[in-house]
């Protein structure tokens, strides 16, 4: 159930109201030279089905000490969805996210 997936990343994640989104996070850290190439991860993390794409952003997160971030502007309720059709939509933002602030576009 959603409520599993969300409580697997509670531990590497917290909310602010004036966080990043998850993507955005990511991708800032990247474009600053912070971590190596999270791309390949970010992808797997989409197209990995559910319960295994939680396990995989979990890995992400753990390279970061504790991101703060803005749940709802991250969409994290679809990516928690045990929905398919709201989950894919939840990944979509995330992918997007990610990319646009890697490149520097967000700013």
């Amino acid at each position: 159930e959603w409520h599993f997936r969300v409580a697997f990343l509670i531990p590497f994640i917290r909310h602010s109201n004036d966080g990043p989104a998850l993507g955005e996070y990511i991708g800032a850290q990247e474009r600053l030279k912070k971590v190596g190439s999270l791309e390949q991860r970010v992808l797997q993390v989409a197209r990995a089905i559910p319960p295994q794409d939680i396990v995989y952003l979990r890995r992400i997160l753990m390279r970061f000490d504790e991101p703060s971030i803005n749940w709802a502007k991250s969409g994290l309720a679809k990516f928690f969805s045990t929905d398919e059709k709201k989950n894919a939509e939840g990944k979509r933002k995330f992918i997007e996210q990610y990319f646009i602030a890697r490149n520097g576009k967000g700013e």
